[in-house]
């Protein structure tokens, strides 16, 4: 009989084991749920942090990619100003071997001067102008991606 007793004894000792142990099981599964949960929302930010590096990368390889061929017309137009700039020179270059007098020399020189003056301010207009276009042209890809339109 003694063992009959301890039985239901032990029994009832693991109940009271299992009794102590619930509270520490369903917080063990909370913690998990917790971690689940945090884990999912750490996911979810590195997703859009990814998407939006990804967005950035884009934009800024359009911004070079515009900035790289502005580069290159603008070289190009520099290029054919200093070939124009260069043939007017030969002409006038030509022009003063055929002056008789100095004073033909003198006047055919002084509106060489005059007309490089107003061609070198206009060329250099042009150039401005059309470096400015570039610019605006390398940045507007990374700006359109960086403003962020304002709701009323």
């Amino acid at each position: 009989m003694a063992t009959a007793k301890k039985a239901p004894a032990a029994e009832s000792s693991e109940a009271v084991f299992q009794a102590a142990l619930e509270p520490m099981a369903n917080i063990q599964e909370k913690v998990r749920e917790s971690a689940e949960k945090g884990l999912e929302q750490v996911r979810a930010q590195y997703e859009a942090a990814k998407e939006a590096a990804d967005k950035a990368t884009g934009k800024i390889e359009e911004s070079l990619s515009a900035a790289q061929a502005g580069v290159r017309s603008f070289n190009m137009k520099a290029l054919d100003l200093v070939r124009v700039n260069t043939n007017a020179s030969f002409d006038h270059f030509q022009a003063l071997f055929g002056a008789k007098t100095p004073a033909d020399f003198l006047s055919l020189q002084g509106a060489f001067l005059k007309k490089q003056a107003e061609t070198l301010t206009a060329q250099a207009k042009e150039l401005a102008e059309l470096g400015q276009k570039i610019a605006t042209e390398a940045v507007e890809p990374v700006k359109s991606a960086l403003v962020v339109p304002f709701k009323k």
